[in-house]
């Protein structure tokens, strides 16, 4: 068995390297909003603006993969 719990990077399909990229950004992102949460940061931007960037992004991320 591999050291990495069975996959070599090598044969990982692209699923699941972007399921893992999804997975360790998600992390990330709790990560960081734990941290404003402890330090009491208020966020620079007001949620709505903030939510409606983020779901551009991603909705951009999406469509080079939807057109191919």
């Amino acid at each position: 068995m591999e050291p990495d719990g069975g996959h070599d990077r090598a044969t990982c399909s692209n699923q699941e390297v972007a399921v893992l990229t999804y997975a360790a950004i998600a992390g990330a992102g709790l990560v960081v909003g734990a941290m404003y949460a402890l330090l009491r940061v208020r966020s620079p931007a007001p949620p709505l603006i903030a939510l409606t960037g983020l779901a551009g992004m991603l909705i951009g991320y999406g469509i080079p993969g939807a057109l191919t």
